[in-house]
């Protein structure tokens, strides 16, 4: 994957929410009673069944097997992971605004990741319990509540449970994160921060602990061990970034808009694809590539003035800079969205939006 099209794939995620609440356990529970009770993975569900499930439940039409990622000679698991991600970026008769959901971009993330641990075992769609404390190995509160919850489940239902993509989807909107994220301004205290400290080893620990008094957000012994500065500047600006979005819980209701910990973490995820050093920056010839695509939609036609301008200024800042720090990597991720928002305002508005295939 090139870096503009994930940049692209953010994008297209961050929009979707605008028009789909995502999924709700009321939904995740139906799709598990329909699928998954005793599902072996094979090729047991023909498409009729799919489409009626759909059609009566969801409220959605069944256009053609595609338009909801079926494909006949796929295992059903396969197919069950698909539709639940494209489930989440529709508009369903059965939506609900509950205390807890599944952002469509959660439900991407975390089908995403189930799949990606089911594949490295050679399973073709289920996770066992003690696979289940393999998930999100690099997010580590999520890991380890995910290995609370393996153990919870091994002494209710026996070490040969075995977990399918729609009860897995129960579990991560049971234990996902209580924070609401970070809005755009606070996510350019952090590179503040980090321009003040990119020329040392690392970041000291008072300023880091400032920041988080300016956002509100408690400092324990569990933060000031993340504060210690003991990882490169660059790395330690990531762990601060995603540690602030998990924590902060109170948002003004007139804030911009608000990037949640999942979509952090997706953004992460991308921004760790392309930093070929590991060093938690971008060098020239690590984001050239994501410029050049920059430059080209800062030409498009039928814009605002002011989104125009706010494209130039960006465009501006990677003018002649050395790095790229993570802090603004998301803020040009939400130049990226308005982009594409404008784009959509012009379009049909139809609620539809064009994700993979496959």
């Amino acid at each position: 994957m090139h870096f503009k099209n994930a940049i692209i794939v953010c994008a297209v995620y961050f929009l979707t929410s605008a028009w789909s609440i995502g999924l709700n356990s009321d939904q995740l529970i139906q799709a598990n009673k329909r699928f998954e009770t005793d599902n072996k993975c094979k090729n047991g569900i023909c498409e009729e069944e799919f489409k009626k499930f759909v059609t009566e439940y969801f409220g959605i039409a069944w256009k053609r097997p595609q338009h909801l990622g079926y494909n006949s000679t796929d295992s059903d698991c396969m197919n069950v992971c698909r539709l639940l991600k494209k489930l989440a970026t529709k508009d369903k008769s059965s939506d609900k605004l509950k205390d807890k959901i599944l952002t469509p971009l959660e439900v991407k993330l975390y089908v995403d990741e189930f799949m990606k641990v089911a594949r490295s075992h050679e399973q073709p769609g289920y996770l066992t319990l003690r696979q289940l404390s393999e998930v999100f190995n690099y997010w580590k509160p999520m890991n380890d509540t995910l290995k609370q919850k393996s153990e919870h489940l091994k002494s209710g239902k026996g070490e040969g449970y075995v977990l399918y993509v729609a009860e897995f989807l129960l579990i991560m909107l049971d234990i996902k994160q209580p924070g609401k994220g970070l809005t755009i301004a606070q996510i350019k205290k952090f590179g503040i921060l980090y321009d003040a400290h990119k020329t040392s080893h690392s970041i000291n620990p008072k300023e880091s602990e400032k920041v988080f008094n300016d956002l509100g957000i408690t400092v324990n012994d569990e933060l000031k061990s993340l504060f210690k500065p003991d990882k490169p500047v660059g790395i330690l600006l990531m762990d601060l970034i995603m540690a602030a979005a998990e924590r902060k819980e109170m948002l003004m209701e007139n804030d911009l808009r608000v990037i949640s910990p999942s979509e952090v973490m997706y953004a992460r995820n991308d921004f760790n694809e392309y930093d070929v050093s590991k060093d938690g920056e971008l060098s020239p010839k690590e984001y050239a590539e994501f410029k050049e695509y920059l430059n080209l939609i800062s030409k498009s036609t039928g814009q605002s003035s002011v989104l125009i301008e706010e494209r130039r200024l960006n465009l501006e800042n990677f003018d002649g800079i050395e790095k790229v720090n993570f802090a603004e990597f998301l803020e040009t991720v939400l130049i990226v969205e308005k982009h594409d928002s404008a784009e959509d305002s012009m379009s049909s508005g139809d609620g539809s939006c064009s994700d993979e295939s496959q």
